[in-house]
């Protein structure tokens, strides 16, 4: 090389084509992923919940099986028990028990020392008739008992 040589003269460097077609084809495959990713989670997401003590906003008490907006509620087979999860507006709340109303159905389930009480609240006490929760509800056609109450709710 001539003494004179001085790297700023020299033309740039071009990546190789190969190296701009890997990079496209790597993003093509990410997007792909995530796409299918957001595909498979919304499917799964969208599944009904069992429920058992289901009865419509204008009934006056539990009814086991009743149809839920947009279907039937699948009955458990001999044995099974059921789990269900729903978010609405508390219509009655005591120490042994609790109504939440959702859009076209109420559920009410037993309320036992087991049952956690999360959000602004602590205890069963502090939820009242009126607030916004989210509830997790076992058991078997006919009896819930509530698992879990969030006040206020936290809805997927």
């Amino acid at each position: 090389m001539p003494d004179d040589f001085d790297a700023r003269d020299a033309p740039p460097r071009r990546w190789p084509a190969r190296y701009g077609t890997a990079l496209v084809l790597t993003a093509v495959i990410a997007a792909a992923a995530g796409f299918l990713a957001v595909i498979a989670v919304r499917d799964l997401s969208a599944r009904p919940a069992a429920a058992s003590s289901v009865t419509p906003a204008s009934g006056s008490g539990p009814s086991a099986g009743a149809p839920a907006p947009g279907g039937s509620v699948p009955a458990p087979g001999s044995g099974q028990g059921l789990q269900l999860e729903i978010g609405g507006k508390v219509t009655a709340v005591s120490a042994a028990s609790i109504t939440v109303a959702g859009p076209g159905h109420q559920v009410t389930a037993a309320v036992t020392s087991a049952t956690k009480v999360s959000g602004r609240v602590s205890d069963i006490a502090g939820v009242k008739a009126g607030d916004q929760v989210s509830m997790q509800a076992t058991g078997t056609e006919g009896k819930l008992t509530a698992t879990a109450i969030q006040d206020p709710a936290s809805l997927p």
